[in-house]
């Protein structure tokens, strides 16, 4: 079952990643719009200027290059890494390879969407010379899912910490609250759910900012927004899924937790008392 869900999100993510950076330069073609120093100008261009009065053939070269790394890797992140890290551990939450996969996979797509938020603040930078791009809310929400992702961890390992004393608690005096999920715990996963949808949707905005910018062409726009659309949201939806099935579940998974301790604790006391009953039984006299 692992093995084919896995193969299932990788089909996904290399649909997504293959069809959604169609940025490329001269998706139209118009006059001379096919020079690959520019991001890509709409018919308009070919006259020299764009809608917003740019000459798109003043863009360099890297930034399209930029362009494109930047809807890679912050597609990478949002639409597979981060999902499939949360799904991982939703398979066996009590599997210690599990919970190490799940933090190796988000550390990863983390350090993959600095890079990309990194690039997207260059690139809002350098648009902004033409067209206010920091009014558009893709940026602006790219910079709050860096800010808010950057210490999601925290609450992660404060949570990992409480669940950890009380399970040791528990298994040493018998006594104190049972190992289960806290306030950090509750604010950790809502907190990543959160931001896994909103990541996701913000690439959406991303494709339509594009759109909307005297450097894109609309059919290029459209291609990616397509691809990206599949891609992601069915990456999403198996996220969605697998997460509503979890918490479903979940108090049953907790009443048999809670029947299997019951059942080791009167094995254990069973098993003490006769050994207490054996040490203590009366010794037969001996024979001559």
């Amino acid at each position: 079952m692992q093995r084919l869900l896995f193969s299932v999100v990788l089909s996904v993510f290399f649909a997504s990643v293959i069809a959604s950076p169609q940025y490329e330069s001269g998706g139209d073609g118009g006059g001379d719009s096919g020079d690959p120093t520019s991001f890509s100008s709409d018919s308009q261009s070919g006259s020299g200027s764009s809608s917003g009065g740019t000459d798109s053939s003043s863009i360099p070269t890297s930034g399209n290059q930029v362009l494109i790394a930047h809807a890679v890797l912050a597609t990478v992140a949002w639409a597979f890494f981060f999902p499939m890290g949360a799904i991982m551990l939703r398979l066996n939450i009590k599997s210690p390879i599990m919970l190490k996969l799940h933090i190796y996979f988000q550390m990863f797509a983390y350090l993959i969407y600095v890079a990309a938020a990194g690039m997207g603040i260059w690139l809002t930078i350098y648009i902004s010379r033409y067209y206010d791009s920091w009014a558009d809310p893709h940026p602006m929400i790219g910079l709050v899912l860096l800010i808010v992702a950057t210490i999601q961890p925290l609450s992660g390992w404060i949570h990992h910490r409480i669940y950890h004393k009380r399970a040791v608690t528990l298994a040493t005096t018998n006594r104190g609250p049972r190992p289960g999920r806290t306030m950090w715990g509750r604010a950790h996963l809502w907190l990543g759910r959160g931001l896994i949808t909103l990541g996701i949707v913000n690439g959406g905005l991303g494709i339509k900012m594009l759109e909307d910018s005297p450097f894109q062409a609309r059919s290029v726009t459209r291609n990616a927004a397509i691809g990206y659309g599949v891609g992601a949201g069915v990456m999403w939806c198996i996220y969605v899924f697998i997460t509503v099935v979890w918490e479903w579940t979940r108090p049953a998974r907790k009443r048999q937790q809670l029947n299997d301790n019951s059942e080791s604790r009167r094995s254990a006391k069973s098993q003490s008392s006769s050994e207490g009953s054996l040490t203590n039984e009366p010794k037969s006299p001996a024979r001559g």
